[in-house]
């Protein structure tokens, strides 16, 4: 008797253990199945058109075109956001000179933003027949035959002898000359016309400017080295505004001792 009893409770213990085996096994049959649907899923959407891009926006722009940065950028209406490389974007953009920096960002579901930051130019350098537009960064932004409807200062007696476009230029003498031109305040900066830099010990400035009278007038400053900036730009500024006689020139080289030149002295 007690052996038929325990034989009856080993069968049902191996009933009850191949039925928790079975509940396990379609347990991970439903969970795999799961797993692979969803990763079809994934899949099926990644390649689906459903995110494709149907709008671009594109900020910050004021020299490049809306349609060119479209066009450098390689983003089209087959393009996917799922798929967009904005690092790959970045790259195609930034070969245009003018761009200084740029960023992507998706908008969800077909939405890129493209934002700018562009150079601004800063001066003309001859070169050659034509004149190179260059940025504070000494960037070459691009070449012109005339500038006339420009309103930059043109860089004269650099010793360049060559140059490219979206290239950077490397004379001492050059860099000397944008750095003291950036630091003067948007007033100085504006009068100045052009700047003569056979060497950066050399360096002029050829500012045009207007009397109490609106007569025009020019001062040449002799700058020097694009050292100690704020001191040299702050007696620029005290002795020209300052002045009861007409300045024609201001030499700034040695910042504590500077020397000044007027029309009355010169005649």
């Amino acid at each position: 008797m007690n052996k038929e009893i325990a034989t009856e409770k080993a069968v049902l213990r191996r009933a009850k253990i191949q039925k928790l085996k079975r509940r396990r096994r379609l347990g991970m049959v439903i969970f795999l199945s799961l797993i692979i649907l969803i990763i079809f899923g994934i899949i099926s959407l990644y390649n689906s058109d459903l995110f494709n891009v149907k709008k671009i926006i594109v900020t910050g722009n004021n020299r490049i075109s809306k349609g060119q940065i479209i066009k450098e950028s390689g983003i089209d209406s087959d393009t996917s956001l799922l798929k967009l490389s904005r690092d790959e974007i970045k790259k195609r953009i930034l070969k245009e000179p003018w761009i200084k920096d740029v960023e992507i960002k998706r908008h969800f579901f077909n939405s890129v933003e493209i934002k700018l930051i562009e150079r601004e130019a800063v001066a003309a350098v001859p070169f050659q027949d034509i004149y190179l537009l260059v940025d504070e960064g000494l960037i070459v932004l691009e070449s012109r035959e005339a500038i006339d409807e420009l309103s930059l200062p043109v860089i004269l007696d650099l010793k360049l002898t060559k140059a490219k476009i979206g290239r950077k230029l490397t004379l001492s003498s050059l860099k000397n000359a944008v750095k003291s031109l950036v630091s003067l305040d948007k007033e100085l900066r504006d009068s100045v016309t052009m700047i003569n830099a056979p060497s950066v010990e050399k360096l002029t400035l050829m500012l045009a400017l207007e009397n109490d009278n609106g007569d025009p007038y020019d001062v040449e400053i002799l700058y020097g080295e694009a050292n100690d900036t704020s001191t040299k730009n702050a007696i620029i500024k005290e002795i020209l505004t300052k002045s009861k006689k007409h300045v024609i020139y201001i030499d700034v080289r040695i910042a504590s001792n500077p020397a000044v030149k007027f029309l009355e002295d010169a005649s």
